[in-house]
């Protein structure tokens, strides 16, 4: 009776595990951003007479566990499938509205911009934003003349956005009038 408890191949949804070699028996398969259901794992015995109990996990924590056994039933390997989801590293926005409006001339990897308010403005204009994928935290801080947005992906990288405002200056160098002694000048 053979001895042979390896396996030919473990497949994850129909292609062969990149690495696979049947005398290695733990192997960590890294799953694309966003993905959170288990994927298809399959088996490919390396003779017909072996029999395999396969073990699926139920989420992503969980490993896969194949134990083959050899035909003789004296030999058994078992082989660790972990699954790794790739975290996303997008910590740039998609858009920055200043009140209510797309901010103007807006680049994801550019991180100041400065604004002139009108003159008489005494508060500044509501800020907010358009994520640049679902798996960021954004927190807004806001000061008397700017706010600060600070962008987080999901796998810790950060990306900071300043949008500083000024109120435009007053260019009017004339008086309404003047007075002497309390009297309005005429002319």
């Amino acid at each position: 009776a053979s001895k042979n408890a390896n396996l030919r191949s473990i497949e994850i949804d129909g292609a062969v595990i990149e690495g696979f070699q049947g005398n290695t028996y733990n192997y960590t398969v890294k799953l694309p951003v966003g993905t959170d259901a288990v994927p298809y794992l399959s088996y490919t015995k390396a003779e017909e007479w072996q029999t395999v109990e396969y073990t699926e996990p139920t989420s992503l924590a969980e490993p896969a566990v194949i134990k083959v056994f050899a035909q003789d039933n004296s030999y058994t390997n078992t082989y660790y499938v972990m699954f790794e989801r790739l975290l996303s590293d997008v910590d740039t926005l998609k858009a920055i509205f200043v009140g209510g409006l797309p901010l103007e001339d807006f680049k994801a990897t550019q991180s100041a911009y400065e604004l002139t308010l009108p003159y008489g403005t005494t508060q500044l204009p509501e800020i907010s934003y358009e994520v640049g994928d679902s798996y960021q935290k954004v927190e807004l801080v806001a000061s008397d003349k700017a706010y600060t947005l600070i962008v987080m992906a999901e796998n810790g990288q950060h990306r900071t956005y300043a949008v500083v405002f000024s109120i435009e200056k007053s260019a009017n160098a004339d008086l309404a009038a003047i007075y002497q002694n309390g009297t309005l000048l005429d002319g």
